[in-house]
């Protein structure tokens, strides 16, 4: 159930890197928020910023990654200017991600066991700083993720198991932790059809268990459309469009949420001839003044070169970043 406290609060995000010298903004000034018990799902093509966004937030980008941002607001801490070390007591209690590829969240010279017993330490020294008691049993925990003959797994390296099982494990050990909000990074990728869907359906059925918060990133509709609450769509390091997710992908209001759907259907109708967006994604990205989405766009009109689009609300708790719904 969604309450109506507020967990995450990021106003105006950017991320810089530098490519070659120069300065290349992967984020552009972008505010959302993630209430609790919500899954927020953030979605883009690849390129479109969507996991610098989750690395920016967590902190876990490289030396050469500059992030600015008004405020990024956590339950009642302000993480915009945190001391690192502050930061890292919270990451891995309180914030968690859960990656990818899950082989890399492992020490491959370690077994599955460690793994689970070092992340059950962390949270349990974590909660004895506040008093709160709270212990799980590694192979009661591998149960719940539908792992079967947990005590093999246990005494298992992650090389030994299928990226679905690792994945799972993975889960486990993030959901251990009890974390507030959880960034989940296209956690089924490379997976099979079948396997994907037990995974999602382990994580809605925990995240609604536990309350938590997840922000989840995806470029797959489908997988949108019936995991998450909301929906953000991100395109050229801007969020173009958000809302309820049943509004979004029902009734897009932005052309290349538009789009993006309309791709999906060819694919689902297996299309001879499947329907292509023009162009590359971030075309005409670095432009200073006009709609991002402009060389791309079908529906663009003479203002949308020169005029950067204002996001503005075109029904409740819907909004979008197109000139279409200028005011």
């Amino acid at each position: 159930m969604i309450g109506d406290s507020v967990v995450l609060e990021v106003d105006e995000l950017s991320t810089t890197f530098l490519d070659r010298g120069r300065p290349r903004e992967a984020v552009r000034g972008i505010s959302f928020s993630v209430r609790q018990g919500e899954i927020l799902g953030l979605i883009g093509e690849s390129g479109s910023g969507k996991t610098v966004t989750g690395l920016s937030i967590l902190r876990l980008l490289p030396e050469h990654a500059e992030v600015k941002t008004k405020s990024i607001r956590f339950g009642h801490h302000e993480l915009a200017g945190m001391p690192d070390a502050e930061f890292a007591a919270l990451r891995g209690t309180e914030l968690a991600m859960i990656f990818q590829d899950p082989v890399g969240s492992f020490n491959p010279a370690k077994t599955i066991g460690w793994h689970l017993r070092h992340a059950m330490a962390r949270r349990e020294g974590h909660n004895a700083t506040t008093g709160e008691t709270w212990s799980t049993d590694p192979l009661r925990l591998l149960r719940e993720m539908g792992i079967r003959a947990p005590e093999r797994i246990l005494d298992a390296h992650a090389h030994q198991l299928s990226g679905g099982m690792l994945q799972r494990v993975l889960i486990g050990m993030v959901l251990a932790l009890r974390p507030q909000l959880i960034v989940a990074d296209e956690p089924t990728t490379n997976l099979d059809n079948l396997v994907e869907r037990q995974i999602l359906d382990l994580i809605r059925h925990h995240q609604r268990r536990l309350g938590v918060s997840v922000l989840f990133i995806t470029h797959d509709l489908a997988i949108a459309r019936d995991l998450c609450d909301r929906i953000a769509v991100m395109y050229a390091g801007e969020i173009v469009e958000m809302g309820p997710a049943s509004a979004v992908l029902d009734d897009p209001q932005h052309p290349y949420t538009a789009s993006l759907l309309q791709t999906a259907r060819s694919l689902e109708r297996h299309d001879a001839t499947l329907f292509e967006l023009p162009g590359e994604p971030g075309q005409d990205a670095r432009l200073e003044s006009g709609c991002r989405f402009a060389a791309r766009c079908p529906s663009a009109i003479p203002p949308c070169q020169t005029e950067h689009p204002a996001f503005v609300r075109v029904s409740l708790q819907h909004h979008t970043r197109c000139l279409l719904h200028a005011q």
